[in-house]
């Protein structure tokens, strides 16, 4: 069937808007699509997949277990090694390396605890137990779990900020404020928890993984 067409060249079809524009309106919001995207993978957070931040993480928690000796580092760290998706041919070596620190405390750790077995302790079995695992007990400074365990939360915190990011168009003052919103506490918290983070990228960053985008 053919169309009338006025002098704009725009066709009528019982007072809907002309084509031309339909197709500009369209056109804008591709566009938009396609920008809010390439925005957020080329910005410092974006285009990010899932095993590049969690090898982040395992690096991170290797200096923590590095300066403090503290096992709950090497545990949390364990946790996202066993979850990590299969790597790539190429990325197999990189992947190990990974993990080394992990395997070589979990020898340690078996090392001790069959030792144990051999020469059973008549007394405070679970202070032996806890000590082949490298925990200690101190007084006055509290245990090692309560240390940790603000530098976890404040780990925490600084992921929901990254992965508020893209909803903020990259402000960080406005993530910082919807995690600190979320939670019930300071803005003062979370940023100096996201600040803490972002000194994390300073370290030797591997190769982003093929696998997975970024997971909560």
């Amino acid at each position: 069937m053919t169309i009338n067409r006025n002098r704009s060249g725009a066709a009528f079809d019982d007072g809907a808007a002309p084509l031309d524009e339909n197709e500009q309106v369209l056109a804008a919001m591709e566009e938009e699509a396609t920008n809010t995207q390439f925005w957020w993978e080329s910005s410092p957070w974006g285009g990010k997949e899932q095993a590049y931040w969690d090898l982040i993480k395992i690096g991170a928690y290797k200096s923590e277990w590095e300066l403090t000796q503290n096992p709950v580092f090497v545990w949390a760290a364990l946790k996202i090694a066993i979850e990590l998706p299969e790597p790539a041919p190429e990325q197999e070596m990189q992947f190990r390396e990974a993990r080394a620190w992990i395997d070589e405390y979990l020898r340690e750790c078996g090392s001790r605890l069959l030792a144990l077995v051999e020469n059973p302790p008549p007394r405070a079995v679970g202070n032996e137990i806890a000590k082949a695992l490298h925990f200690t007990f101190e007084r006055g400074q509290g245990s090692q779990l309560s240390q940790a365990q603000k530098l976890l939360r404040d780990w925490r915190l600084a992921w929901e900020v990254l992965h508020r990011l893209p909803a903020e168009r990259e402000k960080e003052t406005l993530a910082v404020q919807h995690v600190a919103n979320a939670h019930g506490i300071s803005e003062t918290i979370v940023g100096d928890a996201w600040r803490s983070f972002k000194k994390l990228l300073s370290l030797p960053i591997p190769p982003k993984s093929r696998k997975a985008s970024i997971g909560t």
